[in-house]
């Protein structure tokens, strides 16, 4: 089971998607008394008890073929002791597409958009949306099953979750957690490492490089030009006759061998490109690794 995708690789677009991901919840206002420095203590927490949903939870999904469950949100028991027992919280997603639309509405201009987790896609596993804090726990999973591939990586999908019932007294709903956007984006499968080997004006070589998701059909080379140089290089892939062009923002023009493509059965990429109008030259291939 994936766990909050703390152990998803730690790449430059996996950071920039978390950050932007998480840019609106930064700013947010809190309702909760008590509640200080988004570290979620609370003064006086000796009388207080609050149920709460993860603040702003966001994922970065692997591209994967297979169902797998996910830890999609975490319910937890904010207060001095642990559950002193077992707590049965109910949460519903009737109220999904109006929180995504409040979501959007106050996000911040570098925050994606975020459309509707179509529920076709996915499915809760467990007790579903009745949850329960065990005795001497903080917190319930909620897990989903759904497969990644069927994400378009284009997009930041959200289910709205609000905590509606506790089922036993002396427990608060939070009224700045209580309910929750929780987003989700996916990698494409293009994304991971490669063995890269290289011919060009440049010199030669081999090393290992990261090819990122940026989208559903693109992808950003890390470092860079050869995997040595730090000039940002695109590769854009057309998923029907899997054709690849070469872009590049500096070393203009850049010019692409219209026999570059990409190799799905071997997972692999072979280039010919020019770049400062033909003047250098480049062959490379990548080669995805297990």
């Amino acid at each position: 089971m994936l766990n909050n995708f703390k152990e998803i690789e730690k790449m430059r677009f996996t950071k920039i998607f978390a950050l932007a991901l998480l840019a609106v919840g930064l700013t947010s206002c809190l309702e909760d008394q008590n509640i200080e420095d988004m570290e979620y203590g609370m003064k006086g927490v000796e009388s207080k008890k609050i149920i709460e949903l993860t603040p702003n939870p966001a994922f970065l999904l692997p591209y994967s073929e297979e169902e797998q469950t996910v830890d999609f949100v975490a319910v937890r028991l904010a207060a001095k002791d642990p559950a002193p027992e077992d707590i049965v919280v109910q949460l519903s997603i009737d109220r999904s597409e109006e929180l995504i639309a409040e979501y959007n509405e106050n996000k911040s201009a570098s925050a994606p958009t975020v459309v509707e987790y179509p529920a076709e896609l996915y499915t809760f596993e467990g007790s579903g949306l009745t949850v329960t804090i065990p005795k001497g726990s903080r917190e319930a999973i909620v897990p989903i099953r759904m497969k990644s591939s069927d994400l378009n990586a284009d997009l930041t999908y959200g289910v709205g979750f609000e905590i509606v019932s506790v089922n036993k007294e002396g427990y608060t709903i939070s009224g700045n957690f209580g309910d929750q956007v929780v987003r989700i984006g996916a990698q494409n499968k293009y994304h991971g490492t490669y063995t890269h080997t290289y011919d060009s004006s440049l010199g030669s070589g081999e090393n290992d490089v990261q090819l990122i998701t940026l989208g559903a059909n693109a992808v950003t080379l890390s470092p860079g030009l050869l995997g040595v140089y730090s000039n940002a290089v695109t590769l854009t892939i057309d998923p029907a006759t899997y054709k690849v062009t070469v872009s590049m923002t500096s070393l203009l023009p850049i010019e692409t061998d219209p026999e570059s493509y990409y190799d799905p059965e071997t997972e692999t990429f072979h280039l010919k490109w020019t770049s400062n109008g033909g003047k250098r030259y480049f062959e490379e291939t990548f080669t995805k690794k297990n």
